[in-house]
C-alpha cells in the first residue's frame, strides 16, 4: 500500500511517495523556502502537517497536496503569538481535540494552543530541557524526553529520561531513565497496544515498551548506526541515520536486517508517515460535549479539562474564560489538482491566500480531472495550397535537373536512340538487329535466360527444335530419319554471324512418316 514519508531539511521538506508493493516511488519538494525545518507532526483526517522553522522559531501548516509535484503554501500560526512567547523544540498534534503540543527548551515547559494556533497556554513547567514529544490522544496521555545536567558532584553528567503525563499536564511520570544515552525521536503505535518506540543515536539502537514503561524492549541494535528519526506504520519502522545521509526500514518486531529506502539525501532531520489509516478516527471526543469557552484537554477514561489562555482564569462555572476571542484565521489553502500542479496567489489588500490549478496538457476543470479534447486543426487555406504544390513540384523538377547534370559530367548518360515506324517486317528486323548491336556494343557478357554466359561475339548456334511423332504412324520406318530444322531466312541470319546448316529434304507425301528421333545440326 502506498506510504507517503515526509522528511525534513534544512531548507525545505520533501516528500517519498512509496509502494513498497510495486517497488515504486517519487520523491519531491513538498515545502520550499524554509530556513531551518525539523520536526513534523500530520492529521491524517484532515490532511494537515504541521512543522517547526527552528531558525524563526515559528510554526507552519499546510494542506496536504494529493498529487507529488505541487508544494504547499506554509500558513503561520505564531505571528502573533505575544512577540514569540514560544520558542518551539517539537510538536504533536492531538488529532481527536484538535489540539497542539509543543515543548519549548528556552523556557523549560510544554505548551499546549489550538491547532490554528490560538489560546496558548503553559501546560508543564518546570522541565529542565523538554525535547520530543508524541501524543495519545485514545488513551489522554503525552510523552516526552527530557535532558538534565548532573548533580553538583559531577556537573558534565547528563541525566536522560522519558516522561509521562497526562495531556492536561497532572500525573508527570518518569518511565525510563537507565541505560538511555541519547534518545532523539519518539512515536506510538497505534495498532500494536499503543506501544512507545525510541531511538538512541548513540547507543545505536531501537528500543520500545508499553504505554505504561513496562516491557522495554531492544527491537534492532545489529546494523543500526546512528539513528536519529523514526516513525511506524504497519509492520516497519522507518528510521533516518543522518550520517549517511539515508532512510532506512526494518520489521518493527526486529526480525530481519535494515533495508535501504533512500539515501544521497542532502541533510535529513526527521520523518513522519502519512496514511489514512495511521491515525485511529474512531473514538469518541468527549470534548464536543464540554462547551469550553476556548481550550479543552484531553485526559485518561474518556475525561476532559478546559483551559484558558496565558496569564488568563477560569470562571467558576469552569468552563469560561475571563478572556477575549478570537477568531480563527481559517484553513489552510487546499489544492487537490489531480492532473496538475498547484499555484498560488497572496492578495495584498486582504491577505488572502488563493490556490489555483495548472493542468496538464489534455486536462481540464477546477481540479484538472476532466479529460479535455484537442480541438481539431483549422482547414488550410487555399492559398496555403498553391503554395505546397508549387514549392513541391519546383522540388522535384531542381532534382532531377541536378541528377541528370551529374549523370552527363559522369559520361554515363548516353542517347538512345529513337526507331522510326516500318513499313514492313523485314525493315522492323533490321532496325532491331541495328538497335541491339549498338546497345550492347559496350557489354562484356549476355545473361541469357537459359543460364548461359557467352559474349557478344561468339557464334551462336540453335538446336533442332524437338519433332513429336503421330501415333497412328509409330508402327511405320521410313529410310528418311532426319528431323525438321528451324526454317530461317539465311541473309539475316548471316548478318547476325549465325552458322546456316542446309535444311533437310522435305519426304514425300508418298513416303512413310520419319520415325520420332532427333539428332543436333
Amino acid at each position: 500500500q502506498t506510504i507517503d514519508l515526509l522528511i525534513s531539511q534544512p531548507d525545505e521538506i520533501r516528500r517519498l511517495r512509496r509502494n513498497p508493493i510495486e517497488d515504486a516511488s517519487h520523491y519531491g519538494v513538498l515545502v520550499e523556502d524554509q530556513h531551518y525545518a525539523s520536526f513534523i507532526s500530520i492529521d491524517t483526517n484532515n490532511r494537515i502537517f504541521y512543522w517547526i522553522d527552528e531558525a524563526t522559531s515559528e510554526i507552519y501548516r499546510a494542506h496536504l497536496t494529493s498529487n507529488t509535484i505541487s508544494t504547499v503554501l506554509p500558513q503561520a500560526l505564531l505571528n502573533e503569538d505575544n512577540n514569540h512567547l514560544i520558542i518551539p523544540s517539537s510538536i504533536d498534534i492531538d488529532w481527536i481535540g484538535h489540539n497542539l503540543y509543543v515543548t519549548d527548551r528556552i523556557h523549560g515547559c510544554i505548551w499546549v494552543l489550538k491547532n490554528d494556533g490560538r489560546y496558548a497556554t503553559k501546560l508543564i513547567t518546570n522541565i529542565e530541557s523538554p525535547w520530543v514529544i508524541t501524543v495519545n490522544p485514545i488513551l489522554g496521555i503525552l510523552y516526552f524526553i527530557n535532558y538534565e545536567q548532573g548533580s553538583m558532584n559531577n556537573p558534565n553528567e547528563r541525566i536522560v529520561a522519558i516522561e509521562s503525563a497526562y495531556m492536561n499536564g497532572e500525573n508527570r511520570t518518569i518511565l525510563v531513565d537507565t541505560d538511555i544515552v541519547y534518545p532523539t525521536d519518539l512515536v506510538i503505535d497505534f495498532y500494536q497496544n499503543y506501544r512507545v518506540y525510541w531511538a538512541d543515536k548513540k547507543k545505536e539502537s531501537i528500543e520500545s515498551m508499553n504505554h505504561d514503561g513496562t516491557d522495554r524492549t531492544i527491537i534492532a541494535h545489529i546494523g543500526i548506526h546512528a539513528p536519529h528519526s523514526l516513525d511506524i506504520f504497519g509492520s516497519h519502522l522507518y528510521w533516518i541515520n543522518r550520517d549517511s545521509r539515508s532512510l532506512y526500514t526494518i520489521e518493527k518486531f526486529g526480525r530481519g536486517l535494515s533495508t535501504l529506502v533512500i539515501d544521497k539525501l542532502e541533510l535529513p532531520l526527521f520523518v513522519r508517515i502519512y496514511h489514512p489509516l495511521k491515525q485511529i478516527q474512531s473514538v469518541s471526543n468527549s470534548c464536543v460535549i464540554a462547551n469550553c469557552s476556548h481550550l479543552c484537554v484531553l485526559k485518561p477514561l474518556n475525561q476532559y479539562e478546559c483551559l484558558c489562555p496565558l496569564n488568563t482564569t477560569r470562571q467558576v462555572n469552569g468552563r469560561t474564560c475571563k478572556a477575549p476571542t478570537v477568531d480563527p484565521p481559517g484553513n489552510p489553502v487546499e489544492c487537490n489538482c489531480l492532473n496538475g500542479k498547484c499555484v498560488y496567489h497572496v492578495e495584498t489588500n486582504s491577505g488572502h491566500q488563493l490556490a489555483g490549478c495548472l493542468c496538464f496538457r489534455g486536462y481540464t476543470g477546477e481540479n484538472c480531472t476532466l479529460p479535455q479534447t484537442p480541438p481539431p486543426p483549422p482547414p488550410p487555406s487555399k492559398l496555403w495550397i498553391v503554395i505546397i504544390i508549387v514549392s513541391v513540384s519546383l522540388l522535384l523538377i531542381g532534382i532531377l535537373a541536378f541528377s541528370l547534370i551529374q549523370l552527363k559530367r559522369k559520361g554515363k548518360l548516353q542517347s538512345i536512340p529513337t526507331p522510326q515506324l516500318p513499313r514492313n517486317i523485314k525493315t522492323i528486323m533490321n532496325k532491331i538487329r541495328n538497335f541491339i548491336i549498338r546497345s550492347t556494343d559496350n557489354i562484356n557478357t549476355v545473361q541469357f535466360r537459359n543460364a548461359r554466359s557467352t559474349t557478344a561475339r561468339d557464334q551462336i548456334t540453335t538446336k533442332s527444335p524437338a519433332v513429336f511423332p503421330n501415333p497412328m504412324y509409330g508402327a511405320i520406318t521410313t529410310a528418311s530419319n532426319q528431323p525438321a530444322r528451324l526454317a530461317t531466312s539465311s541473309d539475316e541470319l548471316a548478318k547476325l554471324d549465325i552458322e546456316v546448316q542446309p535444311p533437310p529434304s522435305k519426304p514425300s507425301r508418298k513416303a512413310t512418316p520419319a520415325s520420332p528421333q532427333s539428332s543436333d545440326a
